[in-house]
């Protein structure tokens, strides 16, 4: 069997390109002797004619870019393809909008603060998109006076702020002092002055 014909027979068989194919130099006359789809397939098997590996498209540079996106980088107008519209998600943006100002609304009727039907028709001008955001959603109702006294108080209830606790661990105890450091240390903290010499030489009488 011609060499093209096996080669087409073992790519195939393999289900790659014909280019992929290649022959084990020192098998060709086995190759040769093959006449049919089944001694391809034997050849195949014994690794006689085999395939080169496929060659996959690196994800380094992408993971990089990835990495760097997520930091905000490579964010600027040389980086950009598309419109504004194009690459943010408007359906993504409204959702947020609407479930915050639903949010805010569904408060209010649970605490008592506004009527249903009022309630009902706010519900319906915020599908309808009359309002930017809660905090216009907020001034809206104060202005029209839909909110109770006690709605009123609340929405012009200023934020607090609460400073994190300390864990107990971070405070030092009591009984550990800093040490007092060389320019701190009073002058007449040297060493105390030792006595008076001893004679280190006696000189023994003469005989």
């Amino acid at each position: 069997m011609a060499k093209n014909t096996i080669r087409r027979l073992a790519s195939s068989i393999m289900g790659i390109g014909e280019n992929k194919i290649r022959f084990d130099p020192e098998q060709m006359p086995r190759i040769n002797e093959a006449l049919t789809r089944d001694d391809v397939r034997g050849l195949i098997g014994e690794g006689i004619i085999y395939a080169l590996p496929l060659r996959g498209v690196s994800r380094a540079g992408a993971r990089a870019r990835a990495t760097q996106k997520r930091k905000g980088r490579l964010s600027g107008h040389g980086n950009r393809k598309g419109t504004f519209k194009a690459r943010s998600d408007s359906k993504a943006a409204w959702m947020a909008k609407v479930r915050s100002q639903r949010k805010a609304l569904r408060q209010l009727r649970a605490d008592g603060h506004i009527e249903q039907t009022s309630a009902r028709k706010i519900y319906t001008m915020i599908k309808g998109n009359a309002f930017r955001g809660k905090a216009v959603l907020m001034t809206y109702l104060k202005e029209n006076k839909h909110l109770s006294e006690a709605g009123m108080a609340s929405v012009d209830k200023p934020k607090t702020f609460t400073a994190p606790v300390k864990p107990a661990h971070a405070s030092k105890p009591a009984g550990n002092k800093p040490k007092e450091s060389a320019a701190n240390k009073p002058a007449n903290a040297s060493k105390p002055k030792e006595s008076a010499a001893k004679p280190t030489h006696v000189d023994k009488p003469k005989q």
